[in-house]
């Protein structure tokens, strides 16, 4: 129970830390977030409980994007919150190919050993803090960005041709390391 909720953690504070710090949407007042982040807290204990075992982190993803969707004060902004997590996992699945990549650790390896997915998600989380520590203190940088419908929707292609690239090495390379 206690490592989905770590993994839950750092996927919750990952999306709230580009949404409200880097992307700058409006928070409600600070009891809804409270709440909402305390109801999302013992949502996750529940489902840990009724479900042995890890959990996908894509519930945890979920779970997030619903809890950040009750702070919003600004609902109809609801796809950046889900474009900012799908980055997250894009990115994610980067580092944790190139993190493969340089231990020589196989996906197996990765898969079975939670300790190793909370510290390659917790790499993009020091990451996105960085972020969020200098866009929050850069008064130069410019808070309104307009991206069209048409190069969302590349980055968005893009991304999930990415994601679909690597996982397919990844998982050929299993294969081919369950063979041998």
């Amino acid at each position: 129970m206690a490592l989905n909720i770590i993994l839950y953690l750092i996927e919750f504070f990952k999306v709230f830390l580009i949404c409200f710090f880097v992307i700058k949407l409006k928070l409600k007042n600070r009891k809804v977030v409270i709440a909402g982040f305390l109801i999302s807290i013992i949502l996750v204990s529940t489902i840990s409980l009724i479900i042995k075992g890890e959990i996908d982190s894509i519930i945890w993803s979920i779970i997030s994007i619903l809890t950040i969707f009750t702070f919003m004060s600004n609902k109809k902004k609801i796809g950046i919150v889900i474009f900012s997590d799908i980055a997250i996992c894009i990115i994610d699945m980067m580092f944790g190919a190139f993190t493969m990549f340089l231990g020589n650790i196989s996906p197996e390896e990765t898969l079975n050993n939670p300790l190793m997915e909370i510290g390659i998600n917790s790499i993009s989380l020091v990451i996105i803090i960085i972020i969020s520590y200098i866009s929050k203190n850069n008064s130069k940088m410019v808070n309104n960005y307009y991206v069209s419908t048409k190069y969302l929707l590349g980055f968005i292609i893009g991304g999930i041709a990415l994601a679909t690239y690597i996982t397919s090495i990844q998982w050929f390379e299993f294969d081919n390391g369950q063979k041998n």
